[in-house]
């Protein structure tokens, strides 16, 4: 049997910068999950400093699965049901 993990990598990122914060500002972070696909997501983080978005971010990861021992590489996989439901709490 082959030995095999599971990985989530980031394929796409985004950043806006819209508002300049420093050390010891106080911060909030919005993060949620706007998209699945059979074997990528999408989740969107907003950095709030008081009421005004300060960054805005988007990222695409991809469910898949790595051999170890070097044979096949990094593959796709669908992404598991129960994985979809735990993760859609915090769905947009």
């Amino acid at each position: 049997m082959a030995r095999q993990a599971m990985v989530i990598p980031m394929v796409d990122t985004r950043s806006r910068f819209l508002t300049p914060f420093r050390f010891g500002d106080e911060l909030t972070v919005e993060t949620a999950i706007t998209r699945f696909g059979r074997s990528s997501f999408d989740v969107e983080h907003r950095i709030l400093k008081g009421a005004d978005s300060a960054v805005e971010c988007s990222e695409t990861r991809v469910w898949a699965r790595i051999d170890l021992t070097g044979q096949e590489g990094l593959k796709s996989q669908p992404i598991p049901e129960a994985v979809i439901q735990a993760l859609s709490q915090n769905t947009k």
